[in-house]
């Protein structure tokens, strides 16, 4: 157990006011419970054995005590340690999925049904010349019938391209028009 106490005046050794802060470790030193000031408790679960999490990820949150708690949940690939899915306090959730290639983040689902979905153009390519230039576009859901998109365009060092960006700055409003944002 680690114990971090913090005093409203530094010079003192001793205060009946202070703030108490306990931690509590597991034998792979994962943080299974706070006590944070006075009586409001955290706890953290690690999956029920090893099979489940291999003591690496935490799989539950709660935070105060009953009946009032609220707990947070998470799910893992155990290959790669990626969440997979994260449930709020209100028991929605969230769903992630990664490219197998790359790992970096294809599309996150939030409870609602609405999404942002990533793509990028760094793909698998025979001709190095089809990079250039790159660029990322997110589709992101404005509601059940409408989507915006985003690019961001680099050039072959990983750098922003201002050309592109001017570009992309082109966005077709909801009534199908293109129109070009104002430059200040």
């Amino acid at each position: 157990m680690t114990k971090v106490t913090r005093f409203s005046d530094a010079t003192l050794t001793s205060d009946t006011n202070a703030d108490v802060t306990e931690y509590n470790h597991d034998i792979a030193g994962n943080l299974v419970s706070a006590t944070l000031s006075c009586c409001n408790v955290k706890t953290i679960e690690y999956g029920a054995d090893f099979a489940a999490t291999g003591y690496a990820y935490p799989t539950s949150e709660t935070k105060g005590s009953s009946p009032t708690q609220l707990t947070t949940s998470a799910t893992y690939n155990l290959n790669t340690g990626l969440v997979l899915t994260s449930t709020n306090e209100n028991s929605q959730t969230t769903n992630f999925e990664y490219e197998t290639d790359t790992l970096r983040a294809k599309k996150t689902t939030y409870p609602n049904g609405g999404y942002v979905k990533n793509d990028y153009s760094d793909k698998l390519i025979t001709n190095v010349n089809d990079l250039l230039p790159g660029f990322t576009r997110q589709t992101t859901t404005l509601d059940s019938t409408h989507t915006v998109q985003s690019y961001g365009y680099y050039d072959a060092r990983g750098l922003g391209d201002q050309i592109g960006k001017r570009d992309a700055r082109r966005l077709a409003d909801l009534g199908g028009r293109i129109r070009q944002p104002r430059t200040e």
